[in-house]
């Protein structure tokens, strides 16, 4: 049968077994309850209106890693998931959904999530997504209505929020493996900068369109940047300590009119790859910085005197850079070693009370006259003295 299958438009087959059904569906009229299982379906993807606005629970009960169900006016989903099914990825994108489904926190083996193109409003439920969604590493929320303080999601390697209306990001978020921030046309400030964890793990800062007036020290934390997008901002000041991003390969400052800035070689061995700088006032430019023939040929070049002086300036910065990176190592090994600290805390307290109650019950009783000399007898230890290496020490 499989092999028969295997000729139709979008099905997909791997040795005459079929590992990936496409279809486009316009009948609100199909009963998804009959839909056959294939024993070596990975993929299944359905486009079109043919939910009638909820999402069937049968989807969730088939062996596949990958559900697509796109354009097809979907609400809802189901609010009892099967928590034995096996799906990794999941794209909702392009639907009517308006909250959050956080039912899918049943899904254990979650790595993608893809909400892109609905109506979801409000924020995230960090504590929910935490506490569950433990194997979601990418999540994207681009064009939907969410608003207020973002909490990043604690395991999310990649996130984006395109186009809705965040403006700040909770500081007690715990997320230590944030490596792809895309955050386009939402309404984030310059406080942005010091909202991230570990910053020197990010590569791609994606934060044009949005309410950022000045680029400060604290970019220089983010060390493996390899995609800088501040576009069309508010930016008027630009700290010299963007320079020590050797690892650069794409910059844009584009469409910031106020910003008035010198351009001088980033760290790295190589020119970035592409500037984006249009309607922005560079004052002077030092040659090969970035590999934009148009770039290179229609800047003034700047002197050494004035490549000198941000140098010089960058070196100022260096002292309190180490101190604030040492701070960052120093925080994150204390959350590491939050749990162990409490414990010991707790127990010490519990020890010396414990010491202290047995010592008050001493001193309560009745002295006992001392026996004659020839009456001691031999001291006499049962493991429960002060240094047995059995017991912890206070």
């Amino acid at each position: 049968m499989d092999e028969d299958c295997c000729k139709e438009k979008g099905i997909t087959c791997t040795n005459n077994k079929i590992t990936s059904i496409e279809i486009t569906l316009d009948s609100g009229n199909i009963n998804f309850e009959q839909f056959p299982e294939f024993n070596n379906l990975e993929k299944l993807s359905i486009k079109g209106d043919a939910f009638q606005g909820s999402l069937p629970k049968k989807l969730f009960q088939l062996p596949i890693k990958t559900l697509v169900v796109s354009n097809s006016n979907i609400s809802q989903l189901p609010e009892d998931i099967d928590v034995n099914n096996i799906l990794e990825e999941i794209y909702l994108n392009d639907n009517q959904i308006k909250s959050f489904p956080y039912q899918l926190k049943n899904i254990i083996n979650l790595n993608l999530l893809n909400l892109d193109n609905n109506n979801i409003t409000g924020t995230l439920n960090n504590d929910i997504i935490n506490k569950n969604f433990i194997n979601l590493e990418i999540l994207s929320l681009q064009n939907n209505n969410m608003k207020g303080e973002l909490a990043i999601p604690e395991y999310v390697k990649v996130l984006n929020i395109r186009n809705n209306k965040f403006t700040s990001i909770i500081n007690d978020s715990n997320n230590y493996e944030l490596k792809e921030f895309i955050a386009s046309n939402n309404e984030f400030s310059t406080g942005i900068f010091y909202s991230f964890n570990i910053p020197s793990i990010i590569k791609k800062l994606i934060l044009d369109n949005n309410n950022i007036d000045a680029i400060p020290f604290e970019i220089s934390f983010f060390k493996l940047l390899v995609t800088l997008n501040l576009a069309h901002n508010n930016i008027k000041e630009m700290d010299n300590g963007i320079f020590e991003l050797e690892n650069l390969k794409y910059f844009d400052i584009s469409n910031n009119p106020e910003l008035n800035v010198t351009l001088i070689n980033f760290s790295g061995s190589k020119p970035i790859g592409i500037c984006e700088l249009t309607n922005t006032n560079v004052l002077c430019y030092q040659r090969n910085t970035c590999n934009n023939e148009n770039v290179n040929n229609t800047l003034r070049e700047c002197t050494m005197d004035e490549i000198n002086a941000i140098k010089n300036n960058i070196d100022k910065n260096d002292e309190p850079a180490g101190v604030n990176m040492i701070f960052y190592g120093a925080l994150y090994l204390l959350i590491q070693l939050l749990p162990s600290i409490v414990y010991l805390f707790f127990f010490g307290c519990c020890s010396k009370r414990s010491n202290g109650s047995s010592k008050n019950s001493k001193e309560n009783e009745s002295p006992t006259p001392p026996k004659n000399v020839s009456e001691q007898s031999t001291p006499h230890f049962n493991g429960n003295e002060v240094g047995d290496p059995s017991l912890p020490v206070n």
